[in-house]
């Protein structure tokens, strides 16, 4: 007994300084190491870049010589573009367009994907917003959908099973072929958005369903039936892992659909168009992903500790321009290296990449 207690004893300090050795060295010798913002300028017709080091920032145009930010900006017009216009800089003309800065507003996106937002604890209770309230902005409702073996609202302040509406949105469901049991749900519980696409969920089918509230009355939709017989077609192929539902300003990119193998497609426009993105090494289990749109481009930026690839695409998610870059990170530092010597065993409870906590050997 005295053995195996010295063995627990020898064994729980060793992980202990597995954990902590690791994190105060951190402290002490890591550098901070920020990637480039890298942006595709429709001015210049390529990249140009900014980064941060120390208290200075450098800014590069398309042939990587270095400018002033003045001349980064007027690159980049309609991400400047209140900028500009305060500074009686904004050009006549971008790329063809006559400036507005109310339709520059509109039309700007913003999208970012995160690994821990994908790999985290999903209660299956989510808000259904009223979409045609006639109140300018979405508010909370009183029930909460539960969507997997069967369909049913529940009243927050009684915890009890509304029967009545559970009833008529089970039956628009069973209308349009929906199939229980749920595979996937997923929607976007904040109120803080520009008007509420709804649900979106895969039946026991793996077919594609968007679910909405429009004066009290379940709005339903089989995406395929809405689709292009060609999008439909392809639609019906995917390995669907992850839906990340979108609320922008311009009402164009309505969800991002993130396969097994991390391929991404986006849905977008009225009629559900099915557009690929056309990343090169894009792990949704290991790399953030950005997307930035405005009145002429969207563009794409993959993230992770070692590179960065940006894909600047049209706005039909065409490719333009590719570019990437290997990025300088704590291992490959001079405290990086000294570490994989002094410290060759380093565990993690939390490795920022899972909303989950874990054991992560590093």
């Amino acid at each position: 007994m005295k053995t195996f207690s010295r063995i627990f004893l020898v064994f729980t300090a060793l992980v202990l300084l597995a954990h902590y050795l690791p994190s105060a060295y951190w402290m002490l010798f890591s550098g901070r190491y920020r990637a480039p913002y890298v942006a595709y300028s429709c001015v210049a017709g390529g990249f140009v870049s900014m980064r941060h080091g120390g208290e200075s920032t450098d800014y590069r145009n398309v042939a990587g010589e270095r400018i002033n930010r003045d001349a980064f900006e007027q690159l980049l017009p309609f991400q400047y573009a209140g900028q500009l216009i305060t500074d009686g800089r904004m050009p006549a003309e971008i790329c063809g367009i006559v400036p507005d800065y109310n339709k520059i507003s509109m039309e700007r996106s913003f999208v970012k994907v995160e690994p821990s937002m994908l790999d985290m604890p999903t209660p299956n209770f989510r808000p259904l917003f009223e979409a045609q309230s006639g109140r300018l902005e979405l508010e909370a409702p009183k029930d909460f959908l539960r969507l997997g073996k069967d369909l049913e609202f529940f009243v927050a302040a009684s915890n009890s099973v509304d029967e009545a509406k559970s009833a008529l949105f089970r039956q628009a469901l069973e209308d349009i072929k929906f199939r229980m049991p749920a595979k996937l749900v997923a929607g976007n519980p904040d109120t803080r958005k520009a008007y509420d696409e709804g649900l979106y969920a895969l039946d026991a089918d793996g077919n594609l369903f968007l679910i909405m509230q429009k004066r009290g009355q379940p709005f339903v939709e089989n995406i395929a039936a809405s689709m292009s017989a060609e999008d439909a077609a392809q639609l019906a192929t995917l390995n669907i892992r992850h839906i990340v539902v979108q609320e922008q300003k311009n009402r164009d990119i309505r969800a991002l659909l993130i396969e097994a193998d991390s391929t991404v497609w986006i849905l977008h426009g009225a009629g559900f168009v099915l557009s690929r993105i056309e990343l090169q090494g894009y792990d949704y289990a290991r790399d953030e992903l950005m997307l930035r749109g405005d009145m002429l481009n969207y563009v794409a930026t993959v993230r992770n500790e070692d590179r960065i690839e940006v894909l600047a695409m049209d706005r039909n998610f065409e490719p333009l321009a590719r570019y990437g870059e290997e990025l300088m990170n704590r291992s490959k530092s001079r405290a990086g290296r000294v570490a994989a010597y002094l410290l060759p065993l380093a565990l993690e409870f939390d490795n920022g990449k899972s909303g989950y906590l874990g054991i992560h050997i590093d």
